[in-house]
């Protein structure tokens, strides 16, 4: 027998001698850590991208100011910020804070915190809300889109 096969096997035997050294704490980490992340609950994700486009100064009649074109970019933080308004965060809390008035500061307080935003490339962004249940996620982030158009359409 060789040097080093002599050597690997006298530290093989150190390791089985102590085994128990290191078996019990990665059984006692390692167990917890496997129970709590299976019985986490399933996260559902729902995303919608809304894209930004500038208006046409020609389309209506010269009723836009000829100071300076918006930038795209400008266009999409602008419309971003008004997506986040309570206005249109406030149909949300029905759907997933039942219990709520969607009047209720702690609840809008509540539901901006969920909402994540992400650029979507020069002219969108993308909304999206975390839910345990699919369809109420996907519902939700649809009562802010549909509460989001419809301000716009107002403002026109």
């Amino acid at each position: 027998m060789t040097w080093m096969g002599h050597a690997l096997r006298s530290a093989f035997g150190v390791a089985w001698r102590h085994r128990w050294t290191y078996a019990v704490p990665v059984a006692t980490l390692l167990l917890p850590a496997t129970l709590y992340a299976v019985n986490q609950p399933d996260m559902f994700r729902a995303r919608a991208v809304v894209f930004v486009r500038p208006m046409d100064t020609g389309s209506v009649g010269g009723a836009l100011p000829q100071e300076r074109a918006a930038q795209t970019h400008e266009l999409v933080q602008t419309s971003r910020d008004r997506l986040l308004t309570s206005a249109n965060a406030a149909p949300v809390i029905p759907i997933l804070l039942p219990g709520y008035a969607p009047t209720d500061p702690r609840a809008l307080a509540t539901i901006k915190a969920r909402i994540q935003w992400d650029r979507a490339g020069d002219s969108a962004f993308a909304v999206s809300l975390d839910d345990t249940q699919a369809q109420r996620s996907a519902d939700a982030v649809n009562a802010m889109l549909r509460a989001f158009q419809e301000s716009e359409r107002q403002v026109k």
